[in-house]
């Protein structure tokens, strides 16, 4: 049953797209999560930076530096030790849901 509190919506990309295999990418290295729970975190992380929060949502991880340059000096960021774990992770960002 769905949550009444809670807006929910689909998304589509190409087949072939370079955005749907950065997307894909990035639910495996965080553990093989799902599409949408990748989608979720990224913009949860997007919408902090936004506001000049912690854009940190794994348990962890550095806070990223506020600069135009900050994407080609931070590391990448490790996956957490199994999924089950990062779904937890999404609590952690529930102040943004």
């Amino acid at each position: 049953m769905r949550n009444e509190k809670k807006e929910y919506w689909g998304a589509d990309l190409p087949k072939d797209s370079e955005a749907l295999q950065e997307l894909d990418a990035f639910a495996n290295e965080q553990g093989m999560i799902s599409r949408t729970d990748a989608t979720r975190m990224i913009l949860i992380a997007w919408a902090k930076a936004r506001q000049g929060k912690d854009t940190s949502i794994w348990p962890g991880a550095q806070p990223v530096a506020q600069s135009s340059q900050s994407v080609q000096q931070n590391p990448v960021r490790q996956p957490l030790q199994g999924a089950r774990q990062l779904l937890n992770a999404n609590a952690l960002a529930v102040d943004l849901d």
